[in-house]
């Protein structure tokens, strides 16, 4: 056991930790920390959907019910494509990115962190232009932060999965290419 990473000249821990930097592994670091976030987004997306119904949607005119939908089509999208991947072998990955990495993940989740913001900012305007009773008051305080803090979500998981596609298209250095194959200037 000594003798593996002695030679490698790292200690146990760096040994593990170098396998798991991979980016285009589904065990890697910035793999968990993008299914976690994802995690945590359908977390608050049925939290959200929930009080924006026990409001019946009228802070928000609706705009947060119907986010809803997209968002959580979004995140059961990529959990699902990222569960594939992880069951699969390394020549069934060979050529292929992360299910996060892709162009159409990265706009939808931009696309949803926006319009997030955007209903955080009709709630406001709402509550500020209406007399609500005291239900009004308390949804609105509630509604708000969770609303900001999907928006917050949503961009975190944007910025790591732009990093990783980054990792893995841009710097071919960092991509295991054992699972992957040889890129492309070197299949000449």
């Amino acid at each position: 056991m000594e003798i593996g990473w002695k030679h490698a000249g790292r200690r146990p821990k760096q040994c593990l930790s170098a396998a798991f930097r991979r980016e285009n592994h589904p065990f890697s670091v910035l793999s968990q920390q993008i299914e976690r976030l994802v995690c945590t987004s359908l977390v608050l997306t049925a939290i959200l959907a929930a009080a924006a119904l026990l409001n019946t949607g009228r802070l928000s005119i609706f705009v947060v019910p119907a986010l809803v939908i997209p968002t959580l089509a979004h995140g059961i999208t990529l959990i699902v494509l990222a569960s594939r991947d992880r069951h699969r072998t390394a020549a069934e990955l060979k050529g292929t990115l992360a299910p996060s990495t892709r162009r159409p993940a990265l706009v939808a989740a931009w696309a949803l962190a926006a319009l997030w913001v955007g209903a955080a900012v009709v709630i406001v305007v709402v509550f500020a232009a209406a007399h609500l009773d005291a239900w009004g008051h308390l949804g609105a305080c509630l509604e708000v932060p969770l609303v900001l803090a999907e928006a917050a979500v949503l961009a975190m998981l944007s910025v790591k999965c732009g990093k990783q596609r980054r990792r893995t298209i841009v710097r071919p250095q960092s991509v295991d290419w054992r699972n992957f194959g040889a890129p492309l200037s070197a299949r000449v």
